[in-house]
């Protein structure tokens, strides 16, 4: 990290504490050894990622065709041509595979030697959701079957019990407040995940990162999945998350990378879309790519294995 890079983190440090100094302590009251935090990125520019930020090893890949259930584990990056025909997936990258397979389906245990064969196939590091942000609202246009508290979470028991004694951990994926989600997330994952980006409520009038207000829904959302899980200290992932500001996005990645240090967080995925008002195309700006390799050595190469 350049030693400006440097100076601003520690500045941004600064004002996340003096943001947050007499507000009610937003941590968990006894801290765990902070996880190696694996970073990453949405499928379309992994290997860009890869080859620029040394030790990302995270991928998020998306199966948005209902009931498309791979006969393995992707060993492969989808591509324009091929679902999973893409670019080779180097070994030991920590996989998060989003899939949709349908509620009658799956009850009616039809799709079940399907979803256990997957799981059996799944390398260390894997991590399988379904319906990622079925939640109130519908933000993504999903089928009245799927997008309800009752199918959404069975969905998530039935495909955590399908799970046991794999490599595959189940967990689902939300993007709203978790504390409004209760009967939908599933009770007992192995992992619960959450969606976040720099949208205009955490953005100040001025343009910088409202600190205090994001860590304030994270403590919300801890509160939650600590109480769905059953877990004082429930497994947490960032499956994406940036800034529409490319100046937003080194406090922003630094914040979150912080909380997941300090929350039993063990997975950290950008996102980038060059037509989504949420991000942005990969690459960034030199600084940012700075950050993430600072962050990656810090909370990767510099961590005990998993």
């Amino acid at each position: 990290m350049t030693a400006a890079l440097e100076t601003s983190r520690r500045s941004f440090l600064g004002i996340s504490a003096a943001a947050l100094a007499g507000a009610a302590d937003l941590s968990p009251s006894v801290a765990l050894p902070a996880p190696r935090i694996v970073f990453g990125i949405n499928h379309n520019y992994f290997p860009q990622f890869t080859r620029d930020i040394r030790g990302a090893c995270g991928v998020r890949i998306y199966i948005a065709e209902y009931n498309r259930i791979p006969a393995q584990w992707p060993d492969r990056l989808p591509s324009a041509r091929s679902l999973l025909g893409g670019p080779v997936i180097p070994p030991g990258t920590h996989t998060v595979l989003s899939i949709r397979p349908m509620p009658a389906d799956l009850f009616s245990g039809r799709l079940d030697q399907q979803i256990r064969s997957l799981a059996l196939s799944a390398p260390p590091g894997s991590a399988l959701n379904s319906w990622h942000e079925n939640e109130p609202g519908n933000p993504i246009g999903y089928p009245p079957e799927v997008n309800n508290a009752g199918a959404a979470s069975r969905m998530h028991e039935y495909l955590h019990k399908l799970c046991r004694n794999t490599n595959a951990k189940y967990g689902s994926i939300i993007c709203a407040p978790a504390n409004q989600l209760m009967g939908w997330m599933g009770r007992g994952l192995d992992w619960y995940g959450l969606d976040t980006f720099a949208v205009s409520r955490y953005v100040t009038p001025v343009h910088t990162v409202d600190v205090a207000k994001w860590q304030a829904r994270m403590h919300g959302n801890w509160l939650a999945w600590q109480q769905v899980s059953g877990k004082k200290w429930p497994r947490i992932k960032i499956c994406e998350t940036n800034a529409p500001r490319d100046s937003n996005r080194s406090p922003w990645f630094t914040m979150v990378a912080d909380w997941l240090a300090s929350h039993n967080g063990d997975t950290m995925l950008t996102y980038w879309n060059p037509t989504g008002g949420l991000s942005g195309p990969w690459p960034p700006s030199a600084g940012v790519r700075d950050t993430l390799r600072h962050l990656t050595r810090t909370y990767y190469l510099e961590r005990q294995p998993l």
